[in-house]
């Protein structure tokens, strides 16, 4: 009877299941606008025809049945631009990671796919630009996205060699060259208290991201990771504006290459388009949130779907309960996502060329089919991130999100002018620990037993003034 139970149980969960895929692959659109990463992307079906005129037939009049036929919204310049976005999925037959068994991801590394998608989307906006295709050209603006009609000449091609060094970052293999494998943020996450095989939340892989990111420094760029639902400004221009030491930093052979003379450098490094010379590093926020206890809080979809207005947003890492997606848009209260939860073989192999521009199948490293979900079935828990490529960027981010969300007295995070003196104080304080710690490591004796006397700090720190809190 037990046995008979548990295969009905298991029969009508595979059967919704198989509901729930069949509808979220198969989007229904309204005519509203679409928002995709800071672009806008309107309802191009064509305008309704007109009813047929009533028709007279002995003496009678036939009425047509409506004013007009309306042909359902269409969305063919989002759907293609969905198409560009990386895509990546659990992946099996790798080499084992680390001193475990695992050869593949499945059950476990959906959130760190999803986070894989997020950095992807970042480096492709440091290297390539926002207007990259994957075909090797630029695509159209932003303006010409949204409009059919524009005639305006697109921007010159761009190498599309970078595309494939970029890939190549995140193949799953345990090699130095590859930073963002599975192999090496499942083991950054060990000291984030995570087990190989262990399930990460978007705090986890927002934290792992951030370790690897600014070890990596690709292109010098640098991560910040919020913490209590705040950002700090006077943090984000410190992180932005000094060199940091190169000491501690593992420099991969991947190296983007030089960028064509006709096309703009801009495009290729990080150097501000401010007027100021002094050094800019581009920067990933990363914004851990949770918007509820069991399910999101609804006073909050408002201003989650209005984060994809944002120009310099680069996703959200969340999902379902116990299954990440990474959303890339938004339609009313619908969120589009990609889903890594589809299992591949590994085509990156260690007997690949060694030239990291050299071209391979990208066709599973792309999903056609944008699926959609209503806001209020996310899991509570994820991370909003952001991209800021020059001062002008992290300027202009700042003013969008706070006009954005002005208009709700639910704001999903604040933005202060200052941090508080005690989170200075207690990065200080785990810095010396760990020096210490190291010291201990290194005494053959064991040292003195510190007790942390000398770290007395005051508990009294500084307040936030209501001036230098501004509310998003």
């Amino acid at each position: 009877m037990l046995k008979r139970s548990t295969e009905i149980a298991f029969i009508i969960n595979k059967t919704m299941d198989s509901v729930y895929n069949y509808f979220s692959s198969h989007p229904t659109y309204t005519s509203s606008p679409i928002w995709m990463l800071g672009t806008r992307f309107d309802n191009e079906a064509p305008a309704p025809a007109p009813a047929p005129p009533p028709s007279s037939t002995y003496g009678f009049t036939f009425l047509g049945g409506s004013s007009e036929v309306v042909p359902p919204p269409s969305f063919p310049r989002f759907v293609e631009a969905f198409k560009q976005k990386l895509w990546f999925s659990y992946r099996r037959d790798f080499p084992s990671i680390d001193t475990t068994s695992y050869d593949n991801d499945v059950g476990w590394g959906c959130t760190l796919r999803s986070g894989q998608m997020l950095l992807a989307q970042a480096l492709v906006l440091q290297y390539l630009g926002k207007d990259f295709i994957i075909d090797g050209t630029s695509s159209t603006t932003p303006s010409q996205l949204s409009s059919s009609s524009s005639t305006v000449t697109p921007p010159p091609p761009l190498p599309p060699s970078l595309i494939y060094q970029i890939v190549r970052w995140f193949a799953d293999q345990p090699s130095p060259d590859v930073p963002y494998s599975i192999h090496r943020i499942a083991c950054a996450g060990r000291h984030l208290g995570k087990s190989v095989g262990e399930w990460f939340g978007p705090s986890t892989i927002a934290h792992a991201l951030g370790d690897l990111v600014n070890e990596h420094s690709p292109g010098n760029m640098t991560v910040y990771v919020a913490e209590d639902s705040a950002v700090y400004i006077d943090r984000l221009r410190t992180l932005c504006t000094t060199q940091r030491p190169t000491s501690h930093r593992r420099k991969s052979s991947i190296t983007p290459s030089p960028p064509p003379p006709t096309t703009s450098l801009s495009n290729h490094t990080s150097t501000p388009s401010s007027s100021s010379s002094s050094p800019w590093n581009p920067i990933l926020i990363t914004i851990p949130l949770r918007l509820g206890l069991d399910s999101i809080n609804e006073v909050y979809i408002p201003a989650l779907t209005g984060v994809f207005q944002i120009p310099q947003c680069i996703g959200i890492v969340g999902g379902r309960p116990r299954a990440s997606l990474y959303f890339v848009a938004s339609q009313d209260d619908g969120l589009f996502y990609l889903d890594p939860h589809s299992p591949q073989p590994t085509i990156i192999s260690s007997s690949s060329s060694s030239d990291p521009t050299s071209p391979f199948d990208l066709s599973t490293y792309h999903n056609c089919a944008p699926r959609k979900i209503c806001a209020s079935e996310i899991d509570p828990s994820l991370a909003v991130a952001f991209y800021c490529r020059s001062q002008a960027d992290l300027d202009a981010f700042l003013a969008r999100a706070k006009t954005l969300t002005q208009a709700t007295d639910t704001p999903l995070f604040a933005v202060v002018n200052k941090a508080p003196d005690y989170l200075y104080k207690d990065a200080d304080l785990l810095r010396e620990v760990d020096d210490d710690n190291e010291d201990d490591k290194n005494d053959d004796d064991g040292g003195d037993d510190n007790s942390g006397d000398e770290f007395d700090i005051d508990d009294d720190g500084s307040e936030i003034g209501m001036d230098d809190l501004v509310v998003l």
